[in-house]
């Protein structure tokens, strides 16, 4: 059995996609990364790092909620059998833990079927550049109980069925759940003009109803954004 499949969702994601992939890779045995038809580098980013295969995302171009759900909820099941361990994280989450494989083999090994990894929204004056990996770049941010997320659980023994955003869950078969172990980092509010174009760009692909409701949060624009930006710096520290 290989020990973690990540699943990681994006759309054009050029800017943070190198950072998440080479992180990921490091303890990842396979990435998936399931693309919605990005229309910048990130495919041809992708390719570069052998470990990820590339799946299209439909709709095509549209940000929609309840196909996010249904990928979240069952894309990963073509791991069972395969792998001890997925990961189900968005473009901008990441997973963070010094010695994650040996946590994910002592828990399988205790039994456990979730690990609930504990939400932070780390900010930043301006988006990671260079080489560095993007955790030695950006360590400043704040607890946000409200990102937690039973990111990594085993395939073979849970239905996680994610609810509201996959911060909420239900799961069904090996519930045992591990919390406050594995941080889950939230690299969203990297300056303002970064905020604001990620905004836009997800306002431009949102069509449904429900998905307007789901992600009303995208619409209050710069003002709202720099309300947003302020929030984040208030009280941050260093979180790695």
């Amino acid at each position: 059995m290989e020990r973690l499949h990540s699943y990681i969702l994006n759309y054009n994601g050029e800017i943070l996609l190198p950072y998440i992939l080479q992180h990921y890779s490091i303890f990842s045995d396979r990435i998936f990364l399931l693309d919605n038809y990005s229309t910048d580098k990130s495919r041809e980013i992708a390719s570069k790092f052998p470990k990820v295969t590339i799946f299209n995302l439909e709709p095509e171009g549209r940000h929609d909620y309840t196909e996010i759900m249904n990928v979240k909820n069952h894309f990963w099941k073509r791991s069972r059998g395969i792998a001890d361990w997925v990961a189900i994280v968005d473009l901008d989450e990441l997973i963070s833990h010094p010695t994650l494989l040996t946590v994910l083999d002592e828990t399988k090994t205790n039994g456990y079927g979730i690990i609930k990894c504990v939400g932070y929204n780390m900010v930043s004056n301006t988006p990671p550049s260079g080489i560095a990996p993007i955790i030695q770049q950006i360590q400043m941010g704040k607890r946000a109980a409200n990102y937690d997320k039973a990111a990594l659980f085993r395939p073979d023994e849970v239905d996680i069925n994610y609810g509201d955003g996959c911060h909420n869950f239900y799961p069904t078969g090996n519930t045992k759940t591990v919390p406050d172990i594995v941080k889950i980092l939230h690299y969203k509010y990297l300056g303002i003009d970064y905020l604001c174009a990620r905004n836009e760009m997800t306002v431009g692909r949102i069509q449904d109803s429900t998905t307007k409701n789901a992600g009303s949060h995208f619409f209050g624009g710069r003002e709202q954004a720099e309300i947003d930006m302020t929030a984040a710096w208030f009280r941050a520290k260093k979180v790695i």
